[in-house]
């Protein structure tokens, strides 16, 4: 895959079985527990004899940020992530607070997959590149496409709550959100 069509992750680990294709810096992967994100970190971390792990673009390798100083070290002077890697961060492992926020933002060459359960509100990146787990009833999970699965009946988006479905950092959609409603 050229560079403008993004880079494609194709993995298998033990049963697991994954087909990921990054087409944005920053792609966020959600899903109630019990979908695969964990499984998904083992098998991208893990590697064992079972684990087959192709990247389209193989200038890119994948790097598992555990913790903020696995993070502080993988930031370069310029205050970026090191260039042409694919960043596997668990947002419930590691808080990106504004300087992380920033260091993602800016970096260059290099791809970013965000697994949270929780509001990445310091970062902004395009509502297409979130991604959900979601178990089928014949025990498969997948990974849908957030905005096209997440179809709420009038009822429910009334009773959200505006910082769950509002994703940007200056917190003026937030507000005008809030008066609104």
């Amino acid at each position: 895959m050229g560079s403008n069509m993004g880079i494609e992750i194709k993995l298998k680990h033990r049963q697991c079985k994954m087909h990921l294709i990054l087409e944005h810096k920053i792609t966020v992967i959600v899903g109630l527990s019990g979908t695969g994100k964990s499984t998904m970190h083992r098998a991208l971390t893990d590697k064992d004899a079972t684990t087959q792990i192709k990247v389209s673009d193989t200038r890119y390798q994948i790097e598992y940020i555990s913790n903020r100083q696995s993070a502080d070290n993988l930031i370069d002077n310029n205050n970026v992530f090191i260039s042409y890697k694919i960043y596997l961060i668990d947002e419930g492992r590691l808080e990106i607070d504004n300087y992380i926020a920033n260091a993602i933002q800016y970096s260059a060459h290099s791809y970013f997959i965000i697994t949270s359960r929780t509001n990445l509100g310091k970062l902004n990146f395009d509502m297409h590149a979130v991604k959900e787990l979601e178990m089928q009833n014949n025990g498969i999970t997948i990974l849908k496409d957030y905005v096209l699965t997440s179809r709420k009946t009038r009822n429910e988006l009334y009773n959200m709550d505006v910082e769950s479905i509002v994703i940007e950092d200056a917190g003026k959609a937030i507000q005008f959100l809030k008066n609104y409603l």
